[in-house]
């Protein structure tokens, strides 16, 4: 199913999965932030990089989203919240961070909006118009290739 390559960084996000307590805030985030003002925290930062980026996607209320490297799934709640989406599939590539995040979104209320699953950016298994926006936030230099993820 996944690429050597891509197999690889799953096996690299799994190996580092207890590593992370105490790096990031309070909330899940895998993404390192946009730090758009003096003394923000490392949560504010990463809220701000998602909401720049579903913004720039131009995200509304009832969208079908594809979010291709969902990590946690903090970033998941931070726009199904605010945005509304009808749905999100959320791919990443290690099932411990999916294992996290189900649990993370089912706390927070949003489960039944979101279906997760382990997935390749660069060979994706929907059909097409499946989405009416695609979300990829700090993970594309990991896909095999980046070409491939964006002919898919």
């Amino acid at each position: 199913m996944f690429s050597e390559k891509t197999q690889a960084i799953g096996q690299e996000y799994t190996a580092r999965h207890g590593e992370r307590a105490g790096v990031f805030g309070d909330k899940p985030y895998g993404n390192y932030g946009l730090w758009a003002r003096k003394g923000m925290q490392i949560d504010d930062a990463c809220a701000a990089l998602t909401e720049a980026v579903a913004e720039r996607a131009g995200m509304t209320r009832g969208d079908r989203v594809l979010e291709v490297g969902c990590g946690y799934g903090a970033a998941t709640l931070h726009y199904t919240l605010l945005h509304e989406p009808a749905s999100v599939v959320g791919i990443d590539v290690s099932d411990v961070r999916l294992e996290e995040a189900r649990a993370y979104l089912s706390e927070n209320g949003v489960s039944e909006r979101v279906n997760l699953r382990l997935g390749d950016a660069a060979a994706l298994d929907f059909d097409a118009g499946s989405f009416d926006r695609v979300l990829a936030i700090e993970c594309a230099l990991h896909f095999d290739t980046r070409e491939k993820f964006f002919h898919e």
